[in-house]
């Protein structure tokens, strides 16, 4: 009952920030460029001329730290697992 409310809420939250998120995307494909920069490039307006994609650098974490995560986690899966063959007995 809790898991269907929540994920009702999440729809509703993922419905709310869709235009949002077209609106950043959108902003991000815009970029300006300079009369000077166009004629430096032969009037050439392909974007990667001009565009230049920052990209994060990758973020790893210690193994210790994604073991203790899966130490966690793992209780939680085997509930899960457990439930689900409930579910495939009962049928």
């Amino acid at each position: 009952m809790a898991l269907e409310t929540d994920r009702q809420r999440l729809g509703q939250l993922h419905e709310q920030m869709a235009p949002l998120q077209a609106e950043i995307n959108q902003l991000n494909r815009q970029f300006w460029v300079t009369k000077e920069q166009v004629k430096a490039n032969k009037y050439d307006l392909s974007a990667s001329r001009y565009h230049q994609i920052e990209q994060d650098e990758p973020f790893y974490e210690s193994p210790q730290v994604t073991m203790e995560r899966l130490l966690k986690l793992e209780p939680l899966m085997e509930m899960e697992v457990q439930e689900l063959m409930g579910c495939i007995e009962s049928t």
